[in-house]
């Protein structure tokens, strides 16, 4: 039977590392990778400038990292699951 060290000491730099744990039981430096302005303008179709709009008046949910943006795909899904749906108006058949 091998035995497997944990290390009990406390992180000076980062004291509370050890409590900021996903929902799945991930620590944080092992949830999905960030992504760019321009990753995330990829992704939603957008010019950058309008994402970075965005997310400055708050409505995209990122983070300015050493004065770039940064974002979560998940951000970018709530965005999109937060948008206004279009819908055509169709006329019925018997308008025409």
């Amino acid at each position: 039977m091998s035995r497997v060290h944990v290390n009990t000491q406390r992180d000076p730099v980062a004291p509370d590392l050890d409590q900021r744990v996903s929902d799945e039981g991930n620590p944080p430096h092992t949830r999905e990778p960030l992504l760019t302005l321009d990753e995330a303008a990829e992704v939603l179709r957008l010019h950058r400038r309008t994402v970075a709009d965005y997310a400055r008046r708050g409505e995209l949910d990122g983070r300015l990292i050493g004065g770039r943006w940064r974002f979560r795909r998940a951000a970018l899904d709530a965005f999109y699951d937060k948008a206004p749906r279009w819908r055509f108006a169709v006329e019925p058949e018997d308008q025409k």
